[in-house]
């Protein structure tokens, strides 16, 4: 089905019970919301680059380079502002009434695509058969991650809407170490394949919780003089494992019981922290903090799983 390419009219809305009038004042604190004359669909460039040797009987060496850059990624800017003044208070932009083009005008979200990412990584793969019934694999990811914005909902607009440069940060998605060790092992008919992955904390973004500006957004905010995605996250670890056994019932049925544990140690792996500190001065390169609750500043608020076992019987005829 091809993607609409209009904007929504009143006669669309007009079939739900939804009237809206083309013409007089709009009403005071109006939110609007539209796209931008120029917007067009974001698109993605890539080039990569690797070999793979095998270096001993068995042993087998591989190594990879990727580049990926995004272009005209959709964001959401309110532009109802007009450059603001320094507050001598804080040091940053402060509206008032001269500066919004229409005072009456709560918020004026526009839809464009001018954000842009860019993911630079490095891996590096190792294979060795130490029989046929043995295998052991694993891989190391040095990687970075940068862009402007990360979702076109209004909530992660700017924090300084006339200066967007300033959003370039590391990336919510930014993960600059990872591992991964995996192996096969089979033997009386079982099979073994146990996994461990590790990887380094994730940024996130710190907010003020108020509209400090003033610029009618209040969960943009950041605390002032505090850069994009400058809080670090928690760092993350699991090992996994599968143990399955296949019994053949014929020529062409068999029967497989399966057994998988998912992170088997039970490791606590916290997910996401209260990024909402308040107007706090820096340094801003927080982490979340175990002796704070989740409704406090910097205290977690989400785990992933913890340890999961589950049985499964598989019958193929």
């Amino acid at each position: 089905m091809p993607t609409p390419k209009r904007s929504i009219t009143p006669a669309d809305l007009a079939q739900f019970g939804i009237t809206i009038s083309q013409t007089g004042p709009r009403p005071p604190l109006t939110v609007l919301f539209r796209n931008s004359p120029d917007f067009v669909y974001a698109y993605n460039q890539q080039a990569s680059l690797g070999f793979e040797r095998e270096v001993s009987p068995g042993l087998v060496l591989g190594a990879s380079g990727i580049w990926s850059r995004g272009l005209k990624i959709v964001r959401a800017r309110e532009d109802n502002l007009l450059p603001a003044p320094i507050s001598p208070v804080l040091g940053i932009r402060v509206w008032s009434t001269p500066y919004f083009k229409n005072p009456l005008t709560l918020q004026e979200n526009v839809y464009e695509s001018t954000g842009k990412s860019s993911y630079y990584g490095l891996i590096f793969e190792a294979s060795k058969r130490f029989s046929s019934k043995v295998t052991l694999h694993g891989n190391y990811t040095f990687s970075r991650a940068i862009d402007d914005v990360l979702d076109y909902n209004s909530d992660f607009e700017a924090n300084d809407q006339t200066n967007l440069r300033a959003e370039k940060s590391l990336s919510a998605f930014d993960q600059r170490h990872k591992v991964v060790l995996y192996g096969v092992v089979q033997s009386h008919g079982f099979t073994l394949s146990p996994i461990f992955r590790a990887n380094s904390a994730r940024p996130f973004n710190l907010l003020a919780g108020t509209d400090l500006n003033a610029d009618r957004h209040s969960t943009t905010d950041r605390p002032p003089f505090a850069g994009r995605n400058t809080g670090i996250g928690p760092s993350f670890w699991t090992f996994d494992t599968r143990v399955s056994r296949r019994i053949g019932l014929g020529e062409r049925s068999a029967v497989e019981f399966m057994a998988e544990g998912f992170n088997l140690f039970n490791h606590r792996n916290l997910a996401t922290v209260n990024n909402v500190v308040g107007n706090i001065p820096g340094p801003f390169n927080l982490q979340g903090r175990d002796d704070r609750t989740p409704s406090q500043p910097l205290g977690f608020t989400s785990a992933f799983d913890s340890r999961r076992i589950q049985l499964g019987l598989r019958f193929s005829f």
